[in-house]
């Protein structure tokens, strides 16, 4: 179509066009992961296999050469997202959006309610339902901290630290209700 065919074209048919080449990305996509997995079966993986490496094979940026290198990995050959990826009735989005959340602990039922979810709603998904791994836990704790300070005059108080999200909350749920208690006096904050 020319530029002055496209302009002739109803919405509904750009639309449409523009999913039709969403299938063809799609499907030059789960051929891109069926490329990966035979470097991995070839051991390229021993050989620095890495998302920079990859990105400036493909000339793609790293976000991309990430996602492609998880979806790879997580994504059997003949799994049922992989078939709708090569059919291109589903996106590679979605199909990377269905991996991260059976990475996340998704099993059956959670990829089961995926099929009625926008891709949003796959990633909101994969975020409630992700186990916390000791790993995870252990470094968490060791990266909260709460440091306290004076000043030389005494004048002002330092308070710095770094909590995990339910600690996060809890603090500033407490300062908030303790900030309306104290008085405004002028020219105080």
């Amino acid at each position: 179509m020319s530029i002055d065919d496209l302009r002739l074209t109803s919405r509904t048919d750009l639309v449409a066009e523009m999913k039709r080449q969403e299938q063809v990305i799609g499907s030059a996509r789960a051929r891109q992961l069926e490329l990966l997995r035979e470097l991995f079966r070839r051991s390229w993986v021993s050989e620095g296999t890495d998302v920079n490496r990859l990105a400036r094979d493909l000339d793609v940026s790293r976000r991309t050469a990430s996602e492609l290198l998880e979806t790879a990995r997580r994504t059997p050959e003949e799994s049922p997202q992989m078939l709708d990826l090569k059919s291109g009735d589903a996106s590679f989005d979605r199909t990377f959006a269905l991996a991260k959340l059976f990475m996340a602990g998704g099993r059956d039922p959670e990829m089961s309610q995926a099929a009625s979810r926008d891709i949003a709603g796959v990633n909101r998904l994969a975020t409630q339902i992700r186990r916390v791994r000791r790993r995870d836990e252990r470094q968490a704790h060791s990266e909260r901290h709460v440091r306290t300070w004076l000043s030389l005059d005494e004048s002002a108080g330092f308070l710095a630290g770094q909590f995990g999200a339910l600690d996060w909350h809890t603090v500033t749920a407490a300062l908030d209700r303790r900030a309306d208690e104290i008085p405004q006096t002028a020219g105080t904050r």
